[in-house]
């Protein structure tokens, strides 16, 4: 350039060479003088201003569109600032025409000029193309990455040596593995199953020397594998890349698991609608012409799919024109209802007509508007339903109507709608005769009361329960096979069913006909079955009334009979009913008490106890048994009852009224208390002798202490006499050396130190043996407290102890009993000699029960232990002993009465049961016992404080 400057105006060849040059250089030159007026432009520069030469010389660069841009003027002002041999590494961008043109710029400003009227001269080369096409690689690439991390398919590329170089989102979501897990690893081995790895490898190898493989730029379908191992369908389309001279290559892969599915389920329900019982007719919503029918809906017409793909619903619909059948689809069409149903009858090929039931939907599928409707065939549902009209009038009529042949003229009216019963009959057998008997019989040919049942169809249906449909010649076929005795007329079509009770047939309802041979089918068998068990649930409602009406009078006179007192009452406690037994009880005759409220009868007996009880059950609706109710007979003496009141329930009503029986139990309370006073007779008579024993032993060493007391009081008499002699002696002034020795020798005699020792001892003892004797009989005194009738309040611990001591003899010689009584234990109320009867009862019996275990143990003694507590609102007594147990075969019996392990002559068996009674009935408490075989038992009762 320097050379070109400094030539100018030398020889014409070489300006004329270098100017050709410089036009016809690659790079643009622009040069501007101080004025910025273009002086140097070349063929290149037109290019770029799109401009011809004339138009740019010697013009402002302001006139220039290009030139004078804002980035180019900027550009300007950098160079006027001093910037020295400039070149730019980030392009000139100059927007023009709204296109961006990128200049790759040199400068080279004045000063570095030969020629001074060049100010600044720039070299421009256009890089626009290829900072587009870089641009464009750019985009692509961009695009390409977000295509490829929102695409639902695997995508993905493999390098020279088989190792992943990209993997996308879909790819990660598909098979389990993070980008960072796959980079750089051997794809087969990541996605392949094991027994595509040889092939692979060999493919691929080929694939990495000639560029070519079978599965290149084709889809197939393979199965891969994902993280976890599972395999899955997928399509696989795989592409080539060359990339520095080796072959790489970029994959697609697409999950067809889901596609394989909707293959199979599109499959099936294309089998279904194909295949489907129920007619499906798919019709367009302007011409109403069948677009597709189903496999159901030629054969119920008996058109074939070509014909039936000619016509319109309103071709099977007679019935119905165009006009109405498009009314009926317009709440479809304008999206009021998504479904319509409606019943119709279609018109079949031949003619003949059925009832359907159509159910039509409204579909858009893309352009297509299509109505689909699926069509039952409900001829059978006609003949069901008026099947179940005629079973529920046949029914009604049996609930409501009493007689018989009356209901019989029903069923065959009613079985008429359906079916011939022109010919009808009904039979029952007599099996002690071997006859059947016609109640009911309505037929062309024949009347029969009675026949022999002997071999005749009628006999077979009844005598092997089984139903019989004969047809045509089948008739005459079952005949002879069967040996059957014709007794009437012959049919050609004969329909028998039995009539059941209780599995076993009373005898047979019959239709036949004379002249069809198809008069009767399968489904009027099973019609005529139901027939028959309705009839056969009339007849045992009519033999169930009369045996009612039987049982009935039994019950009037089991009722007369009735040795309990027996009144029932209404919900509003009426008396309904009122037995001999409560007359003579209650002295009140039934014509004087009926209709009257129960307080109004003017019984005599604890109503209190009663109206509570009444009460009781009403609220609770359960059974109230109470027991020992007082009462006064017709001869004004004291009676007991136990009064049982139930409720007892109607239809329809909540509580309909009560039952009372009242059992007389004044018999049965007089030998209870008999039996009581036995029972405390024969404690008695075990005490006595035990007392008495107990007694004895004391009484016995009473009596020689006091023998004695008496002799020793004689030897000390004598001693005393002798020292008042002595006194008389000393008085007298005698002399007393002889009395003295004579003192001595009875002292000596006497043993007067002896005596001085033991008579204190025996008064002592004395005094003992007759303070047990006083206890001994306080404890009896007690114990033996007057029979009182009401509870008092005693003190339990007391009562226990009176009760061990009195009968000490029965326990002291096998057991040791220990107590353990509660501190500050209130009064209870209880009817003492009971209660002391009840304890006295419970230590006798484990004392035995320790004797009978002490015969098997290498012991001397057992142990009983009575102990008392204070729980809640009731008091608790145990009596435990160390004995046999009860074994368990028993355990549920021992308080029955007359109930004894003992041996015969020991033991009345009434002890617990009297206890049990005295406890549960008398205390309103309660008695348990827990027990162990060879350990022993307790006994734990437990009364209420108030």
């Amino acid at each position: 350039m320097h050379a070109l400057i400094e030539g100018q105006g030398a020889r014409s060849n070489k300006q004329d060479f270098l100017h050709s040059i410089i036009e016809n250089l690659p790079i643009a030159i622009l040069g501007l003088d101080k004025s910025k007026k273009i002086i140097i432009a070349n063929i290149a520069l037109t290019n770029i201003l799109n401009m011809a030469i004339h138009e740019i010389l010697h013009k402002n660069i302001d006139t220039i569109p290009l030139l004078s841009t804002p980035e180019f003027k900027n550009f300007l002002v950098k160079i006027s600032n001093g910037s020295r041999d400039i070149e730019f590494d980030q392009p000139l961008v100059i927007s023009s025409n709204k296109k961006k043109i990128y200049l790759q710029c040199r400068v080279l400003v004045n000063n570095e000029l030969a020629n001074a009227d060049i100010s600044v001269l720039i070299l421009l080369q256009n890089i626009t193309k290829g900072k587009q096409n870089e641009n464009d690689l750019l985009e692509q690439e961009q695009f390409f990455r977000n295509i490829s991390e929102t695409a639902n398919d695997a995508i993905l590329k493999i390098d020279e040596r088989g190792r992943v170089s990209f993997w996308n989102e879909a790819a990660t979501k598909m098979f389990g593995y993070k980008t960072d897990e796959t980079l750089g690893k051997d794809l087969h081995s990541l996605i392949m199953p094991r027994q595509y790895s040889k092939q692979m490898k060999k493919g691929f190898n080929n694939f990495l020397k000639t560029g070519a493989g079978p599965v290149l730029d084709k889809t197939i379908c393979i199965n891969a594998k994902r993280k976890n191992g599972t395999g899955f369908p997928v399509e696989l389309t795989v592409s080539k890349i060359k990339q520095n001279g080796k072959w790489h290559a970029s994959g697609i892969i697409r999950d067809v698991s889901k596609n394989k599915k909707d293959e199979e389920s599109l499959k099936y329900f294309n089998t279904l609608f194909k295949e489907s019982l129920n007619e499906i007719y798919i019709f367009d919503r302007e011409s109403l012409k069948f677009s597709e029918v189903n496999y159901a809906a030629c054969n119920n017409l008996g058109f074939s799919r070509k014909e039936l793909l000619e016509l319109t619903p309103i071709d099977l619909e007679p019935d119905t024109d165009k006009n109405s059948f498009r009314e009926r689809l317009i709440p479809l069409k304008e999206g009021r209802l998504k479904r319509i149903i409606y019943s119709t009858k279609y018109q079949r090929k031949d003619g003949t007509f059925y009832d359907v039931e159509a159910h039509i939907q409204y579909s858009e599928f893309e352009v297509h508007k299509i109505y689909t409707a699926v069509v039952l065939d409900i001829t059978e549902r006609r003949q069901t339903e008026l099947a179940q009209h005629i079973m529920f009038r046949i029914i009604s009529a049996g609930l409501k109507t009493s007689s018989l042949s009356n209901i019989y003229a029903i069923i065959q009216f009613e079985l008429g709608q359906l079916m011939d019963t022109t010919n009808f009959f009904i039979g029952i057998y007599n099996k002690e005769n071997d006859t059947i008997s016609f109640p009911y019989m309505d037929d062309e040919n024949d009347q029969f009361k009675i026949v022999p049942a002997k071999n005749t169809i009628s006999s077979f249906v009844i005598k092997n329960n089984k139903s019989i449909l004969l047809s045509g010649n089948k008739v005459e076929k079952f005949i002879k096979e069967n040996k059957i005795k014709r007794v009437a007329t012959p049919s050609k079509s004969w329909l028998g069913v039995p009539l059941i009770i209780h599995n076993e047939a009373i005898g047979l309802i019959v239709v036949q006909s004379y002249k069809s041979s198809t008069a009767f089918t399968q489904k009027h068998q099973e019609l005529i079955e139901f027939v028959a068990d309705q009839i056969a649930s009339i007849i045992i409602k009519e033999r169930i009334e009369i045996k009612l009406k039987e049982a009935n009078k039994e019950n009037q006179q089991l009722l007369v009979s009735l040795p309990s007192s027996l009144i029932v009452m209404n919900e509003s406690e009426h008396v309904v009913r009122w037995n001999r037994a409560a007359e003579n009880n209650f002295g009140i005759k039934c014509e004087d008490i009926l209709n009257k409220r129960l307080l109004e009868t003017g019984i005599s007996w604890n109503w209190s106890a009663i109206t509570d009880g009444i009460n009781k059950c009403r609220i609770q609706n359960k059974t109230i048994t109470l027991h020992d109710i007082h009462y006064n007979t017709p001869a004004q003496k004291n009676g007991f009852l136990n009064v049982i009141i139930s409720p007892f329930e109607e239809e329809n009503k909540k509580f309909p009224g009560f039952l009372i029986i009242c059992q007389d139990i004044t018999e049965q309370k007089i030998l209870e208390s008999q039996l009581s006073q036995a029972q405390k007779l024969e404690s008695i008579g075990q005490l006595a002798a035990g007392i008495a024993h107990e007694i004895n032993t004391p009484t016995q060493f009473v009596g020689d202490n006091i023998n004695f007391l008496k002799d020793a009081f004689t030897d000390l008499n004598n001693l005393l006499k002798q020292f008042q002699i002595l006194k008389e002696n000393i008085k007298n002034k005698k002399e007393p050396e002889s009395i003295i020795t004579e003192i001595d020798t009875i002292i000596e005699d006497i043993d007067l130190n002896y005596l001085l020792e033991e008579v204190p001892l025996a008064i002592e003892q004395s005094l003992e043996g007759i303070a047990r004797v006083s206890k001994i009989v306080r404890a009896m005194k007690e114990f033996s407290h007057p029979g009182a009738k009401e509870k008092t309040a005693i003190d339990i611990n007391r009562a226990i102890q009176n009760t061990i001591t009195v009968c000490r003899n029965e326990w002291k010689y096998v057991s040791e009993i220990e107590t353990n009584f509660a501190d500050s234990l209130p009064p209870v109320a209880c009817i003492p000699d009971a209660f002391n009867q009840v304890i006295l009862n419970l230590i006798i019996n484990a004392a035995h029960a320790i004797s009978d275990s002490l015969k098997t143990k290498n012991e001397t003694k057992g142990n009983i232990f009575i102990s008392t507590k204070l729980l809640k609102n009731e008091v608790e007594i145990t009596v435990k002993d160390s004995g046999t147990g009860i074994p368990e075969n028993i355990q549920s019996t021992i308080f029955d009465p007359f109930f004894t392990t003992k041996e015969v002559g020991k033991g009345t068996g009434q002890g617990l049961a009297i206890s049990h009674d005295v406890i549960t009935k008398k205390h309103n408490g309660s008695i348990k016992f827990k027990t162990e075989l060879n350990k022993g038992t307790a006994f734990v009762i437990r009364l209420p404080l108030n």
